[in-house]
This record gives C-alpha cells, structure tokens and sequence, in this order.
C-alpha cells in the first residue's frame, strides 16, 4: 500500500518525526488504513499522541470531530482570494470523496479562500477539482505553517 503521494515534501515529512517529543508517538489523523476513509501520509496528516491515546484511537476516525472548525473558516475568510488576491470568502470544496454531497458540505477544513467572482467559477468550472485540491492543500499548509492547526492532536482550529 502506498500512501506518501509522490509531490508530498518528504522534509517537512521527517521533520515531523525528528520533531515528536520523547514519549509520544506519531499517529496518523485519518488512518492509512481506515473502515470509513483510508487517508494519506502526509505531515498534515499526522498527530502526537501518547502511548494511551495512540493505542486506544487505533484505526478509528470521527469525521462529526473532524467537520467543523468555525475558527478555521473565519482564518480561512481573512486571507486574500487565492487566485486573484481580492477580498475573500471561504468556500467549502464541492467534492463527495471530501463529504459532500446532496446537502451536505464537506469539511470545513476542506475550503479555500477565494473572492466572490472566483466563488462562482468554482461552481461553474471556470477551475477545476484538481485546482480547487490545490488551493486547498496550500491553504491547510500555510494553515499549518502559521500555527492555525498544528500537527498534533491539540488542534488549535
């Protein structure tokens, strides 16, 4: 099974591991291997847990834990729109592999930030799912990078 997709940035990956502090373990959020989603080895993906939580978590994954963040949203919203750098609004991905569907929104860490004009080309396929996925792995990154989430379990979102 392979799981580190091959543009992940293998660095930053390491230094999630030379960074885990002397008795936890590093643990995937969503699991490799899970009954509900299976996720990826990438370094946001990945979580510090003791010994305890890491073995009582297992493979297990709550997405109701997982969906909704209104912190995140609102930091989301407060950056430029990615593409053009007007004003922005966030805007949920429209992906049913992410959770949505038939009302249903996915994730609220699967936005992006984009102004109104880019809002509506999400919807009218001015950009596509590949485009729009980017836009979102950049904006978990910088996420990540600025402290709004962080790899452990005590997210801050």
């Amino acid at each position: 099974m392979q799981r580190t997709p091959p543009w992940v940035d293998r660095q930053e990956l390491a230094k999630v591991y030379a960074l885990c502090p002397d008795g936890l373990h590093v643990d995937h959020i969503i699991p490799l291997q899970g009954n509900l989603v299976c996720g990826l080895h990438v370094p946001w993906n990945l979580q510090y847990l003791t010994p305890e939580e890491n073995s009582i978590k297992g493979n297990s994954f709550d997405p109701e834990e997982f969906m909704k963040s209104l912190k995140y949203l609102k930091w989301v919203a407060s950056l430029p729109c990615i593409h053009c750098g007007a004003e922005s609004q966030a805007h949920h991905l429209r992906v049913g592999q992410l959770g949505a569907g038939m009302g249903k929104k996915a994730s609220d860490f699967f936005t992006i930030p984009v102004c109104f004009q880019c809002h509506a080309g999400c919807h009218d396929t001015t950009f596509d799912k590949t485009t729009q996925m980017r836009w979102c792995l950049e904006t978990i990154y910088k996420a990540l990078r600025e402290g709004v989430l962080s790899y452990d379990n005590r997210r801050k979102a």
